[in-house]
């Protein structure tokens, strides 16, 4: 098979040792989910596949920072950070569906970075990952979204390294618990739909007694 990092093809002996046919893809989707073990691999390709396995990691987006030192420091053992410098690079990354969290950065005395954030939070989006405002001061305006977006937080700077690692857990942690229980929902309501329409099959064919 292929891998997505552009080597070469990788050929592997393995076994699959679990099926599961109902599984879902990161936007809800079905997909068939597959467990293979493989045998007799090399160094080589076993980094290849360690770093494929770390890309399905959530990950941490950043618009607005000069210095990520900070942040690594505080949580870069937990999801790695990605840095972007547009609003367009900022929404292609969230499409992904691989985004936990995005942290914004307020420079002082500027508002533009505001104006990025209620276009973000008005752009439609499955899945739309929580934000991090970060900046030295809130304001009316910034109130105003926080009021009006729950997955919207305000983060002050500079960082408390310990209290920003324990926050961006449990956002994270807080974000994919939600995305599970969205797809729980809808397999019971599935559930619930079909078993209805057999019922009603079953009772325009069963005669009621005499």
């Amino acid at each position: 098979f292929l891998l997505p990092d552009g080597g070469p093809r990788v050929k592997l002996g393995g076994e699959v040792v679990w099926v599961d046919p109902v599984a879902r893809d990161y936007a809800g989707e079905r997909a068939l989910g597959l467990g293979v073990r493989f045998s007799s691999v090399d160094a080589a390709v076993a980094t290849r596949l360690k770093d494929l396995v770390e890309s399905f990691r959530y990950r941490v987006v950043t618009l607005g920072f000069d210095d990520l030192s900070v942040a690594e420091g505080a949580f870069g053992d937990l999801f790695p950070l990605e840095r972007v410098a547009s609003f367009e690079a900022l929404e292609d990354a969230a499409r992904s569906g691989q985004v936990g969290l995005v942290l914004l950065n307020e420079h002082p005395g500027e508002t533009s970075m505001l104006g990025l954030l209620e276009q973000f939070v008005k752009v439609s989006s499955e899945r739309r990952p929580p934000v991090f405002y970060c900046a030295e001061t809130s304001s009316p305006a910034l109130e105003t979204i926080l009021d009006a977006h729950a997955r919207v937080q305000f983060v002050r700077v500079p960082f408390e390294r310990i209290e920003l690692r324990s926050r961006v857990s449990c956002a994270i942690d807080t974000f994919v618990i939600s995305f599970q229980k969205e797809l729980l929902s809808d397999e019971l309501a599935r559930t619930l739909e079909r078993v209805s329409r057999e019922n009603a099959w079953l009772r325009d064919r069963i005669d009621a007694p005499g």
